[in-house]
C-alpha cells in the first residue's frame, strides 16, 4: 500500500496509536486474566464455560482453559488490527476504523471474563449459573471510547517533496498503465492467524466465531489496491 520503501522522517509506528491500540488493550486483557486467576480459589470445579441462548450455563470445564481460550482468540485480534492501525505506511483511512476494533474487541472479551467468574464466587458448584452481561457491555463501551479517542488524533505522514518540477515527457491526463501491487509477509501471516483465532473463538461462543469470520473479508481487501494515476 506504498509507493517506496524509503525510511519514514517519523518512524515506522505511530508511538500514540501503539500505546492506544496495542498496549492498552493487551494490558487490560492480562489484567482480567490476573484477576481471574486469583479468585481461582472461590470457585467451583468444574466451572460454567459455555452458556446457551437464555444464558444458563450448558457446558462445564476448566478455568485455565477458558482463560487460555480467551488469550488465544483476543491476543492476535488485538495485534492485527492495532498493528494496522499503528503501521504509518498505511494511509489513515485504513487506520481510523481498524485500530478501535482491537480496543473494543478486547473491551469486549475482558468484560466477558467477570460476566462469567462473578456469578460462580462461593458456589460449591456451578449448576445453574446464568452469565451477567453488564461487564461485557461496559467493557465494549469503554473500549470503544479509547478506540476513538486515539484514532481521532491519528494525522497522516508528510507528503515527500516533490525534486524538481514535472518532466514534460511523462504522459499528462489519466494514465492506464498497470501500477504493481503486492501484500507484505506479515499481512499475510496476521490474516492467516486471525483466521485460526476465529475458528478458536468457537469454543467460547458460535456466534462469535461468525461475526469474526466475517471480518475476514475486511481483513482481506487491505491486500487488494488499485490506483488511478493521473499527472
Amino acid at each position: 500500500m506504498t509507493t517506496s520503501r524509503r525510511s519514514d522522517p517519523h518512524g515506522r509506528w505511530d508511538g500514540a496509536a501503539l500505546a492506544g491500540f496495542v498496549a492498552f488493550p493487551l494490558l487490560l486483557v492480562a489484567g482480567v486474566v490476573w484477576w481471574a486467576a486469583s479468585v481461582r480459589g472461590r470457585l467451583p470445579d468444574p466451572v460454567a464455560v459455555h452458556f446457551g441462548a437464555g444464558g444458563g450455563a450448558d457446558g462445564f470445564g476448566s478455568l485455565t482453559t477458558l482463560l487460555v481460550v480467551l488469550l488465544v482468540v483476543t491476543v492476535p485480534i488485538v495485534l492485527v488490527m492495532g498493528l494496522l492501525g499503528s503501521a504509518r505506511r498505511y494511509p489513515r483511512i485504513l487506520r481510523r476504523p481498524l485500530g478501535p476494533v482491537a480496543t473494543t474487541f478486547a473491551g469486549f472479551m475482558a468484560g466477558m471474563v467477570p460476566d462469567l467468574v462473578m456469578p460462580q464466587l462461593d458456589r460449591a458448584t456451578a449448576e445453574g449459573v446464568v452469565i451477567g452481561e453488564v461487564w461485557a457491555i461496559g467493557g465494549t463501551v469503554a473500549g470503544l471510547l479509547v478506540g476513538v479517542a486515539v484514532a481521532a488524533v491519528l494525522r497522516e505522514p508528510a507528503a515527500i517533496a516533490a525534486q524538481g518540477p514535472p518532466d514534460p515527457a511523462l504522459p499528462r491526463g489519466r494514465h492506464s498503465e498497470e501500477v504493481r501491487t503486492g501484500a507484505a509477509t506479515g499481512m499475510k501471516v496476521l490474516l492467516a492467524v486471525w483466521v485460526m483465532a476465529s475458528a478458536a473463538s468457537a469454543l467460547i461462543s458460535p456466534g462469535l466465531a461468525v461475526l469474526l469470520f466475517l471480518c475476514v473479508p475486511l481483513l482481506a481487501q487491505t491486500m487488494v489496491v488499485r490506483l488511478s494515476v493521473d499527472d
